[in-house]
């Protein structure tokens, strides 16, 4: 998709067209541009910068609050305008797919026809831009994709792969970093035309076999990896940028209690268990801090959780003296299938369990702030974290709300920890 986030924007608000939009993944003046639509480009502005530097150099620009549930919701109406012409179809991302033909050529014989159709549509039904690369290989069709945009299709003819890569600068390649790149400059090598010259030995020793052999392969333009559909998550994270730097350590081992509670009711809905859980926070000097528990047993129980977070997020506190927090986060890896099974002992780490479940019952029948523990009961009234957990956004309480949460207080709506 062409600047998806700022175009999506775009569409929701009209009077942003035609001016320079930025798109910060955070509080505005603290995070970095998450997206920026082609007008901005042309002045300079690129995505990763951070949004005070885009300000302070572009003072013209409107800076727009990153929005990811609207941006899932789009590029769900985007998928699905894809399935109508295939059923064959590669999620990247909310803006990036690959899509495969090869099984319906009896509809579209002609892959450039079949493009132009799929981008028209989501043109026309959506206002939203597309810009499609054809290939015979899924990494040549995504450099393809970048060659026209905004708006453009670029067809890398088959059969000519190779003469057709040979000219492109290596940084051009998927998969080839900052870290990568260097190594072959130092090399000599600029463009593929120099990388296809290499011994496909020289590539496995300075890359691994995986990598050295994609990289040679590509550059020949051969490229025979599948269309892969998606499977269940191997990881859950949610992050946030803080509206404002904080040394208050309960707060941050609040919020990140707050996190962890998002990340193990997005895992109990895939019906998965975790044997990984970290933690990181980012400073104010650019300092990043990070800690990581391996179980033994997988679990999905905030009972079990929520002590290992805290006691990681206090470790890393005492080992940063007074530090100001401006980032942080929480991810779980390592998942096993949640398989009820009966135990031939008593283990109390079931109790736990089932408790958890039963909390996911009422979560999903009564809303999910209806049960919460003590220490993120407050949160769940004061933030909301978007599904896509890259920003905490404040919710705006309306005077009748405050008034009804007040009365419910003052009725006894009680928040508890629930201990052994």
């Amino acid at each position: 998709m062409d600047a998806f986030f700022a175009s999506v924007e775009e569409k929701h608000d009209p009077s942003l067209k035609g001016k320079p939009v930025l798109v910060a993944a955070g509080p505005v003046g603290r995070g970095a541009v998450a997206s920026c639509n082609y007008v901005a480009r042309r002045l300079g502005v690129k995505t990763g910068m951070s949004t005070q530097e885009a300000i302070r150099t572009f003072p013209n620009a409107v800076v727009v609050r990153a929005n990811y549930d609207r941006y899932q919701e789009a590029s769900e109406q985007i998928l699905r305008i894809i399935y109508r012409f295939t059923p064959d179809v590669e999620p990247l991302s909310l803006d990036e797919a690959f899509f495969e033909l090869t099984h319906v050529t009896h509809r579209w014989p002609d892959p450039l026809e079949a493009a132009q159709a799929i981008q028209r549509t989501i043109d026309e039904e959506l206002n939203l831009g597309a810009s499609i690369g054809i290939a015979s290989g899924k990494a040549l069709a995504k450099i393809a994709s970048d060659f026209k945009k905004p708006h453009g299709i670029t067809v890398v003819p088959f059969g000519y792969e190779m003469d057709w890569i040979d000219p492109l600068p290596i940084e051009a390649v998927p998969g080839v970093g900052f870290a990568t790149q260097r190594k072959l400059t130092e090399l000599g090598i600029v463009t593929c035309g120099d990388l296809c010259k290499l011994n496909p030995g020289l590539l496995h020793k300075l890359f691994g076999n995986v990598h050295g052999t994609y990289l040679w392969n590509l550059v020949h333009g051969i490229d025979e990896r599948p269309l892969s559909k998606r499977g269940a998550a191997k990881s859950i994270s949610h992050q946030s940028t803080l509206a404002n730097t904080t040394s208050d350590k309960e707060h941050v081992e609040s919020l990140l209690l707050y996190i962890a509670e998002k990340c193990l009711w997005r895992l109990r809905a895939s019906e998965m268990k975790t044997r990984a859980i970290a933690i990181y926070m980012r400073f104010a000097d650019q300092n990043y801090a990070h800690r990581i528990v391996h179980l033994k047993r997988a679990t999905q129980a905030e009972q079990v959780i929520f002590p290992l977070v805290s006691e990681m997020a206090r470790t890393i506190w005492l080992s940063n003296p007074r530090p100001r927090v401006t980032f942080i986060g929480v991810h779980l890896s390592e998942f096993q299938p949640a398989l009820p099974q009966e135990e031939l002992f008593f283990d109390p780490t079931e109790k736990k369990e089932r408790l958890s479940r039963v909390m996911g019952s009422i979560r999903k029948k009564c809303g999910s702030a209806i049960i919460t523990s003590a220490r993120t009961f407050g949160l769940h009234h004061s933030y909301r974290l978007s599904q896509a957990g890259l920003s905490f956004t404040v919710m705006k309480v309306e005077d009748d709300e405050a008034e009804r949460m007040a009365r419910e207080e003052a009725e006894g709506y009680v928040a508890m920890d629930v201990v052994e």
